[in-house]
């Protein structure tokens, strides 16, 4: 067997993959270059070999699949043998974006953000916030983390509906100590939208590390994204990488050292696209001010918990009824939980205000999770100081009560 990562089958028209990994989506570019000028109007992707995958390498797959597409040839897919991974691709929506002929679009709502498609700001807030809502429920973090986070993927996401001419694939995913964001279009890449300013860069590696310099933009306006996301994982000790064109490129500052690789893509074909990963820890202390300090001098963070639940006399508000996991499950109430105890952390002199305004029945599982363990966590002096409880109907006053009383007993 071979030493590759990817090979073509003897029908030609099947790119058997050994392995999905990071260093490996060069190699799927050289691969598919082979398709380019071809006759062939089909292609399978066989990943029933590979042992692992993550995010950073499947959605570029997913690009490669939209590109080939979009010249007439049919993409197949052949799921991982094993269960596990097979059920990933299908969850994760990698399947149905590979091979939407073949797969349904996912539906499953866990501890990520599947691979979601947007072309339209409207959208993209949605996912934004979306986001905000899974890292604020999945467990413990810092506000200035999750505003860095929230900073880096609102540039990210917006770089794609105002350079690339494409629709965007955005996808998070929380592990217990880090989060990753990746984020893809099929537009035109960076190179060729630096261009667009800067005539004289006319290789994509140089038009790339051009782009990452605070200030420096392809358009109208001052273009602090790729620099901002960049100076993030600094200070946060964090990774980016990009693809893009002819460029790649991995920027890692783990371990207090930083190592930076900047190389052209091989062969005739570019990258059909651009994609771009974060990978920040979650347990470090990250000065936001200092990440983004070529932003104005009066500049002060904005953030998702200043929009959503801090009104202007300074308390903050919850209302039950806006949440997306609703009040019908023990797992509901434990996400709505941990968001409760984040919002506490990072407002620690703040009253919360919980509206069950709207909410006609909960589950007596999700008022126990929720209320009778936040009570016990808090404790009942901290928990009658700092939680105000409104909108509740009697009956479901009677179900937190109930579930309140029992957990204190």
């Amino acid at each position: 067997m071979s030493n590759t990562c990817l090979e073509w089958a003897d029908d030609n028209q099947t790119l058997v993959f050994r392995r999905l990994k990071k260093p490996e989506v060069l190699e799927l570019i050289e691969r598919t270059q082979l398709l380019h000028g071809a006759l062939c109007n089909k292609v399978t992707f066989d990943l029933s070999g590979i042992d692992t995958a993550f995010s950073a390498q499947a959605l570029p797959l997913v690009i490669v699949a939209h590109a080939l597409r979009q010249r007439g040839v049919q993409v197949d897919l052949i799921l991982p043998g094993e269960y596990g991974l097979r059920t990933l691709f299908t969850n994760t929506n990698w399947a149905h974006l590979i091979a939407p002929h073949q797969f349904d679009e996912s539906t499953f709502d866990g501890h990520h953000m599947h691979a979601t498609t947007y072309s339209s700001s409207p959208v993209q807030q949605e996912i934004v916030n979306g986001v905000m809502d899974l890292l604020l429920e999945e467990g413990h973090i810092d506000r200035p983390i999750l505003g860095a986070l929230e900073w880096a993927l609102n540039e990210v996401t917006d770089n794609v509906l105002v350079h690339s001419g494409s629709h965007g694939i955005v996808q998070v995913t929380r592990y217990q100590n880090e989060a990753h964001i990746v984020v893809c279009d099929a537009g035109r890449g960076i190179g060729a939208s630096m261009r667009d300013a800067f005539p004289a860069l006319t290789d994509d590696v140089t038009a790339t590390q051009r782009a990452i310099l605070p200030g420096v933009t392809s358009g109208p306006g001052q273009g602090n994204g790729l620099a901002g996301i960049n100076s993030i994982a600094r200070l946060a000790q964090g990774e980016i990488s990009l693809i893009s064109g002819r460029a790649f490129a991995m920027l890692s500052y783990g371990s207090g050292r930083s190592r930076a690789t900047w190389a052209p893509v091989a062969g005739s074909v570019a990258f059909p696209g651009t994609a771009v990963v974060l990978q920040l820890p979650l347990n470090v202390h990250l000065d936001l001010r200092e990440a983004l300090r070529f932003q104005s001098p009066d500049w002060e963070p904005w953030d998702f918990i200043d929009a959503r639940y801090e009104p202007e006399d300074g308390e903050l508000t919850l209302r039950l009824a806006e949440e997306r996991r609703g009040v019908g499950s023990r797992e509901a109430g434990h996400a709505i939980r941990t968001k409760t105890e984040n919002l506490l952390d990072m407002s620690p002199t703040a009253r919360l205000t919980i509206d069950f305004s709207g909410v006609r029945m909960i589950a007596s599982s999700f008022a126990d999770e929720f209320m009778g363990k936040l009570r016990l966590a808090l404790g009942v002096a901290t928990f009658d100081e700092r939680i105000r409880l409104i909108g509740l109907d009697p009956s479901i006053e009677a179900v937190v009560r109930g579930a309140i009383s029992q957990r204190m007993r």
